[in-house]
């Protein structure tokens, strides 16, 4: 019978989480996103061999100019005069946030620094590159750290960045090519206020906002194509709003989550709202940009790092993962004359040469002396399905650069995305609540099972047989643990705590006092919605609650067994509590370096969770025997060969 309810308990566990994967995985069905018919008021342009509708520009990303590491500032600036000026020679920059660190000299000290942003002011003005390109900025959550409002003296984004002056907030804007329009709309998905670090790290959108950039949206529907940019991608914004602007509204390019500390190469998504969800890793440490393009309405883009060439982006036929078939008009690929690739080197390109499935190497042509190189061929001989393109570039030494290869299709096959990006760039801050909520309960309710079986007939015994090697031994533990009332209740009561109760009240906000919870943080009369603290509250069950629940088992155990042998005042080391409050007092130093000695003396649950360890360890080691006489009915038989009571039990009863 207990077998059977264990399995029961892990296969419900396993279901919920199934199911929330399941959710996600099926969310995009790219061929439901097909219009029935698409509406393509120029049924006859299609890719061919001259230099038109083809509009290209670069994106960068967390930055994050440093004034303890002057390389980033020295490299960027390299990077704005030599390739974007005078290689790439892009109309439009898109700079997507993290301009600066805004990290003090102390361990998690944060605020804007005056010295950083003038790095990235010199940059800018003194290569000249906002006199010959269009520059769009937007503030990232480092460029907001430690603001009480956007209209604070230390907001230096207003003062030091190009659209931050004319824009506080979001905007837009548009490009004309010839007869061709591609509208660029920022999005400020930054908190106000902008609280300290490590709670800094989620984003926002107030309704106000979203009002805006709906106007903004409707007003520029006769564009080509509308490239939407922000700092944070979509799911790490505190407003499903967020989703739905976006529907079906072109590609989002973001930054922020610096691939996972490079882990995640390529995080990109399609959305179940049909817009294409980039990620771009960082500048600060990967020296990543991206080189985009919109040919006949296709987009396409390559990401590839600073110095690294040549530099290889094929415009058409497009990549099929990366297809959007509710924006793109998709069926000018098959309707297209050329192969169409855009190559960038800082030395002359001597020849390029692709290849479709391994085939021969064809030559490809380049036209009026630019960056566009096509060749002819005829889309009806390609073969339902996906299929490979290969290119390489000649250097003017006769080597052949490694191959760029995009998998395509003519017949708008579209490959599925990986599922990993699809959790992490679908899930989220939901993922991350989802999977706080799974693990708080999975603390409290197999106490409570416990407990239950313990106090009710109809449940039946526990079993607590002997012959379970380890998972046996922690069962009694736990069961020993649950029968204490002086135990259970205060071990019960921590995670419910920690998800609904303030964790400590502490200076959020440079001169502004706030309480922060799992669920948000209540700071200068504003409520900022929780995200990475329900990955700190994890942290804390992993880190400080198991670690008490095992000592505080272990420690009771051996007091059972010492007054059990007769012992009347049994040893019982005290290592095992000092590693535990070493951990907690490790997990609480993080918010009282990070947002001052306050959050300790209001610290309800950073000091009150070791005050309890200290308590319930306490109790336990001194517990008289009386106490424990549940647990002994429970334990039957060997409790009865043993002797129901220990040879000395007045010795542990006072």
């Amino acid at each position: 019978m207990a077998c059977f309810k264990q399995a029961l308990a892990v296969l419900v566990f396993f279901i919920l989480v199934s199911l929330y994967v399941a959710s996600i995985d099926d969310s995009v069905q790219p061929e439901q996103l097909w219009p029935e018919q698409f509406d393509d008021t120029s049924a006859n342009i299609a890719p061919n061999d001259e230099h038109r509708h083809l509009m290209y520009f670069v994106q960068v990303s967390d930055t994050h100019l440093s004034v303890s590491v002057q390389e980033r500032a020295a490299h960027f600036k390299e990077f704005i005069s030599e390739t974007i000026m005078k290689i790439i020679k892009p109309p439009v920059i898109v700079m997507t946030g993290d301009i600066s660190d805004s990290l003090g000299a102390r361990f998690l000290d944060s605020g804007q620094l005056r010295e950083e942003w003038q790095q990235y002011w010199r940059a800018i003005y003194e290569t000249g590159v906002t006199r010959k390109h269009i520059w769009l900025d937007i503030r990232g959550n480092h460029d907001n750290l430690n603001l009480a409002s956007v209209e604070h003296e230390h907001n230096f984004y207003r003062v030091y960045s190009v659209q931050g002056r004319q824009h506080m907030h979001s905007y837009s804007y548009t490009y004309h090519d010839g007869g061709d329009r591609y509208t660029f709309i920022g999005i400020d998905t930054c908190t106000d206020p902008g609280v300290k670090r490590p709670f800094n790290f989620v984003g926002s959108l107030p309704k106000t906002e979203v009002s805006s950039l709906q106007r903004i949206k409707e007003e520029t529907q006769g564009s080509n194509l509308t490239i939407w940019f922000g700092h944070h991608p979509t799911r790490s914004v505190a407003s499903d709003d967020l989703q739905e602007l976006l529907r079906f509204g072109g590609p989002y390019l973001c930054g922020h989550y610096h691939s996972l500390l490079g882990f995640f190469r390529g995080m990109y998504v399609l959305q179940p709202t049909g817009f294409l969800e980039l990620e771009l890793a960082d500048w600060k440490s990967g020296r990543m940009f991206r080189v985009a393009a919109v040919d006949h309405g296709l987009f396409s883009f390559v990401d590839v790092r600073f110095r690294e060439w040549p530099i290889i982006l094929v415009t058409n036929p497009k990549s099929a993962v990366m297809s959007m078939p509710a924006v793109e008009p998709l069926h000018r690929i098959s309707r297209s004359t050329h192969i169409r690739v855009l190559v960038f080197s800082p030395v002359p390109v001597s020849e390029v040469r692709c290849n479709v499935d391994d085939g021969h190497w064809q030559p490809l042509k380049q036209v009026a002396h630019g960056p566009l190189w096509v060749a002819p061929w005829d889309t009806q001989q390609i073969a339902p399905g996906t299929h490979t393109l290969a290119v390489q570039a000649m250097d003017p030494d006769g080597l052949w650069s490694e191959a760029h290869v995009v998998t395509f299709s003519v017949d708008g096959t579209i490959p599925s995305h990986d599922l990993a990006m699809r959790i992490l760039l679908q899930g989220g801050i939901r993922a991350l609540r989802v999977l706080f909520i799974l693990i708080v309960l999975a603390c409290v309710l197999p106490m409570c099972w416990i407990r239950a079986v313990q106090t009710s007939t109809w449940l039946g015994p526990p079993d607590l047989s002997a012959d379970r090697l380890c998972c046996g031994c922690l069962k009694r533990r736990l069961h020993l643990l649950v029968s204490v009332d002086v135990l259970f209740w205060p071990l019960v009561s921590i995670p419910f705590y920690l998800a609904i109760g303030p964790w400590f009240v502490g200076e959020m906000v440079e001169g502004h006092l706030g309480a922060c919870f799992v669920w948000g943080i209540l700071v200068y009369g504003t409520f900022l919605p929780g995200g990475l603290s329900y990955f700190y509250g994890m942290v804390f069950i992993v880190m400080c609650y198991v670690p008490m629940v095992c000592c505080l088992g272990c420690t009771l155990w051996r007091r059972r067994e010492a007054l059990r042998a007769g012992a009347a005042n049994p040893a019982v080391t005290a290592l095992p509590l000092a590693v535990v409050l070493l951990l907690q007092c490790l997990w609480a130093a993080i918010f009282v370096l990070a947002y001052g000695y306050l959050a300790l003396v209001m610290g309800f649950l950073l000091v009150g969770t070791p005050v309890i360890s200290v308590v319930c360890w306490q109790r336990a080691r001194t517990l008289p025997y009386h106490r424990l006489e549940k647990f002994e009915r429970f334990m039957g038989g060997a409790a009865a060969n043993d002797g129901s009571r220990p040879a000395n039990s007045k010795a542990g009863s006072s």
